[in-house]
């Protein structure tokens, strides 16, 4: 029947005593009813996320952070986290720090002198407590914010070991997330996170000493495979560090990312930069309204606006018809990336971009 009607529209069109062009557009403005949206878990709609922290920059056998995980990491489009002992770092190497940041990499807080949380046999250090708080965490995020310009919103504890009162404290001076929670130096999906876990509470791997290097790229496949978010702790490359990594092994470890972010399935990213993109998501909601043959896209963002982030939206369009442009309400055209199965890709930041305006033809 459908066809039929259509095949009489075409002959009166033919005939002229309809245009051709309403036939068209009645058409694609059917399809585009069919057009329906989502927000992305993950960024660029990826299938897990992988966050690499290297530790311990600024003391001397952790060179190797400096020496090649920074130029190795920025030839395969890698960004880290690297947390800082501010206690150990010269002027030369608040400067590297600063080349770091503009590859990318996430500036770190881990205290100003590298003590231990707690009293236990086997630490080689001093323990901190409450009454260190002010150099451990507050001196040192000072020392990072005048250092390279870059307030510091994750918190990764020495020996990985905290207390609940650390915790609280961070959380009062406004840091996002800090690596807390449980780790290990296995591969077991238990020691991933989920978009919901708790961000003091964030589980990782530890890379050490008789650690397979496989389980470096591993871990990330596994975050791949589950869905979730996977975040490494390692130290130095080709140095004197605890666990450091060879350096060829560094360097087949990021082409091995690399391959699984060129493909459209790891999200590669340091911790806060996560973190802020869940948020976003969570106080991120919308509506679409069609006028004719143009999809209206409002954005509603409740969150706060200094933390946030692009968010993805993926559009599933009927394969009779394909994206003309996106324009924003700034009347800014908008970059989108085709992804399988007939979707493409939106990056907006809902604080800033209030409205799009989807303009389509056929495919």
């Amino acid at each position: 029947m459908k066809k039929m009607n259509f095949a009489i529209l075409l002959a009166v069109c033919l005939m002229g005593f309809i245009s051709c062009t309403e036939i068209d557009d009645s058409i694609l403005i059917g399809h585009i009813k069919n057009v329906k949206i989502e927000t992305s878990k993950w960024k660029n709609d990826t299938k897990g996320v992988y966050s690499l922290i290297h530790d311990d920059f600024g003391i001397p056998n952790a060179n190797g952070i400096i020496d090649y995980a920074d130029s190795i990491a920025k030839a395969h489009d890698v960004k880290f986290g690297f947390a800082i002992i501010t206690n150990e770092v010269d002027e030369n190497e608040w400067a590297i720090a600063k080349k770091m940041i503009t590859n990318g990499h996430e500036p770190i807080n881990h205290t100003h002198r590298h003590y231990c949380g707690h009293d236990v046999s086997w630490c080689p250090s001093q323990v901190w407590g409450v009454d260190d708080f002010d150099i451990e965490i507050d001196l040192s995020h000072q020392l990072i914010l005048e250092n390279t310009g870059i307030t510091p919103l994750f918190f990764a504890f020495p020996f990985d070991q905290s207390t609940p009162e650390m915790i609280s404290y961070l959380k009062s001076k406004n840091y996002l997330g800090a690596r807390a929670g449980a780790f290990t130096q296995d591969l077991n999906p238990d020691f991933l996170n989920d978009s919901d876990t708790p961000y003091f509470q964030l589980k990782f791997y530890a890379h050490g000493p008789g650690v397979p290097i496989e389980n470096l790229s591993k871990s990330a496949s596994l975050a791949v495979e589950k869905g979730m978010w996977a975040i490494r702790e390692v130290h130095g490359v080709a140095d004197g560090s605890w666990g450091p990594i060879p350096k060829d092994d560094y360097i087949n470890h990021m082409k091995a990312i690399q391959e699984l972010q060129e493909k459209g399935d790891l999200w590669i990213s340091p911790p806060s930069s996560v973190m802020k993109y869940l948020e976003t998501n969570k106080h991120t909601s919308y509506t679409q309204n069609q006028v004719g043959t143009v999809l209206n896209i409002s954005l509603m963002y409740d969150g706060n606006s200094d933390l946030s982030s692009e968010v993805t939206l993926v559009l599933e369009i009927p394969k009779e018809i394909e994206v003309k442009s996106i324009v924003s309400d700034t009347n800014e055209e908008i970059k989108y990336v085709k992804g399988a199965d007939n979707t493409i890709q939106v990056n907006v930041n809902p604080a800033i971009v209030k409205a799009l305006e989807v303009d389509f033809k056929y495919y």
